[in-house]
C-alpha cells in the first residue's frame, strides 16, 4: 500500500518561484498519488475531525520545498510545526501531541538546489534531501511505495585508482570500470550503468547521489594503504564505512545501508586477504572483496571468484527489488 504523501506549499504567504516549480514537477511525476496543499493552506478551514483522525492513523509523509539555503533543519521544523498542529485541530504548542503522533510522521525538507542539509539537530522523522525533482522522485517512490519511478538505476561510483604513471592509471581505471559495470549488469550486456570515478575526499557527495530503488555500488581501493599491511588496509575501509553510514543516516530512509554494495578493490595488498568478503569478525564485514593481483608480467586482473560473487550479489539485489536480473 502506498503511504500518503502531502506536498506542502507555503502555509501562510506565497512560495518562492523555485519552490512552486519544484513541487509542481514532483506532482507532475506522481499525479493523483500525492496530495498538494497549495500556498496559504493555513487559511483554509481545519480538516474535518473524521478526516484528521483517519490521516493520523496512517503513516504520512510531508514534503516541504525549501529555497532558503541558510535555513537549518530546526528552523524549518519550528516554522512548520504550529501550522501543522493547527491544521489537524491541535493547540499550537502542544508538544505532547507532537511527540506522540504528528511529529512522528516523516518530514522531508527538500532543497531543489543549494548546499546539503546539516542534520545535527534533526528529529528521527526528519530527512534533508537536495536535488532535482527526478532524483527526489525516485527516492520518494521508494519510501512511499509510489508507482511511476520504479525503474532500477544502476549507479556505480569507484575511487580513481591513480598509479605512478599514466599508462598504469589508464589500465587500472579500465579494469575497475569494466569489472564493476559487468557486475552491476549482473553479468549481462546491453544494460546501461551510471558509472563515475570519484575521489576519496568527496566520498560523501558521491553517496548522496545514490537512489533508493536502484542498484548502488561504491568501490574504494587500497592504494593509499601501506604495502603488505593488513591492519592499515582494514583501517582505511573502516574510516570509509563510518563516513558512508553518516551520510545514509542523514539523507536516506532507515535500512538504506543494506541497499548499497560496498566493494573493497585490493590492488596493493590482495595477498593479505582471502575469501569473498573481509572477515565477519572485523568491523568492515559488509565489504565485498575484488582482489586484483599483478602477475609476473605486470598484468593486473580481477579475481574470477570475487567477480562472480559481485555478480551474484547484484543479481540478488535486483531480484529483491523486483526488477529481475
Amino acid at each position: 500500500m502506498p503511504t500518503p504523501v502531502i506536498l506542502l506549499g507555503e502555509p501562510f504567504g506565497t512560495s518562492p518561484d523555485e519552490a512552486q516549480h519544484a513541487l509542481k514537477a514532483l506532482q507532475d511525476i506522481f499525479g493523483q498519488q500525492v496530495t498538494r496543499w497549495p500556498d496559504n493552506w493555513y487559511l483554509d478551514l481545519l480538516l474535518p475531525t473524521n478526516t484528521a483522525q483517519q490521516m493520523l492513523q496512517q503513516k504520512m509523509i510531508f514534503v516541504r520545498a525549501v529555497t532558503n539555503t541558510a535555513a537549518s533543519v530546526g528552523e524549518v521544523r519550528n516554522a512548520l510545526k504550529p501550522f501543522l498542529l493547527n491544521r489537524f485541530g491541535f493547540l499550537i504548542g502542544d508538544e505532547e501531541e507532537w511527540r506522540q503522533r504528528l511529529g512522528t510522521f516523516t518530514r522531508i525538507y527538500w532543497r531543489p538546489s543549494g548546499p546539503k542539509w546539516i542534520m545535527d539537530s534533526a528529529e528521527p522523522a526528519e530527512l534533508g534531501w537536495t536535488g532535482e525533482a527526478q532524483s527526489i522522485g525516485i527516492r520518494l517512490a521508494q519510501i512511499a511505495n509510489l508507482a511511476g519511478l520504479h525503474e532500477s538505476a544502476r549507479v556505480v561510483r569507484y575511487e580513481d585508482p591513480k598509479a605512478d604513471d599514466a599508462e598504469q592509471t589508464h589500465r587500472n581505471r579500465k579494469i575497475l570500470a569494466d569489472s564493476l559495470e559487468y557486475a552491476a549488469r549482473a553479468g549481462k550486456n546491453g544494460v546501461a550503468t551510471n558509472t563515475v570515478r570519484i575521489s576519496f575526499s568527496n566520498l560523501e557527495d558521491s553517496v548522496r547521489r545514490f537512489v533508493p530503488g536502484g542498484l548502488n555500488v561504491i568501490a574504494l581501493h587500497d592504494l593509499e594503504a601501506r604495502p603488505r599491511d593488513r591492519d592499515d588496509t582494514l583501517l582505511r575501509f573502516a574510516g570509509a564505512d563510518a563516513r558512508i553510514d553518516s551520510v545514509i543516516r542523514s539523507h536516506f530512509p532507515p535500512g538504506f545501508e543494506d541497499e548499497i554494495i560496498r566493494v573493497a578493490v585490493l590492488l596493493k595488498n590482495p595477498s593479505e586477504f582471502d575469501g569473498l568478503t573481509f572477515n565477519q569478525e572485523t568491523a568492515v564485514y559488509r565489504w565485498n572483496l575484488l582482489k586484483c593481483p599483478t602477475d609476473q608480467a605486470g598484468k593486473v586482473s580481477p579475481d574470477p571468484a570475487d567477480l562472480n560473487n559481485l555478480i551474484t550479489e547484484a543479481s540478488f539485489r535486483l531480484q529483491k527489488m523486483g526488477t529481475g536480473a
